[in-house]
């Protein structure tokens, strides 16, 4: 910034350079949950939290093969235009870089989320790939990466 050339406002850029990061990183925040509650992966990310380590995850209610089923549908509907939907809550935003930017960290989060429960379900539960069929891949490949 050319207020840099100025010592009297070396500390007001300090605290505004501060205060932006904060916002930033709330609104990243903000972003990456529109991804985990609009996929349906929340609630599987929660019991993966929570989980008992002695209790199979095959046994466990939470991942019974109707809920991995609707993940997998609700993921369908999801996906294709998760990236647009996302950055159109940042529309009013001046700058279309950061909006992007903000929604690419938030989409990152995301897909290190999914790989989590993707990898919970392929390593116990039977016929993951048919119940299951998205691959981290595939998530990064619609999502833009």
């Amino acid at each position: 910034m050319t207020l840099k050339l100025y010592p009297f406002a070396n500390a007001e850029l300090e605290s505004l350079s501060t205060a932006m990061q904060s916002i930033e990183r709330k609104i990243v925040i903000s972003q990456h949950n529109f991804f985990l509650s609009s996929s349906g992966i929340q609630p599987f990310l929660t019991l993966l939290a929570d989980k008992e380590k002695h209790v199979p995850l095959s046994r466990d209610p939470g991942f019974a093969v109707e809920k991995l089923e609707a993940l997998s549908r609700t993921l369908e509907d999801f996906l294709p235009n998760a990236l647009m939907d996302a950055q159109a809550q940042l529309r009013r935003l001046s700058s279309l870089r950061l909006a992007n930017r903000l929604t690419q960290e938030a989409a990152t989060a995301f897909v290190e989320d999914f790989m989590r429960v993707e990898d919970a379900i392929r390593d116990n539960i039977e016929l993951s790939q048919t119940v299951f069929p998205r691959s981290v891949e595939e998530v990064k490949l619609l999502l833009g990466f």
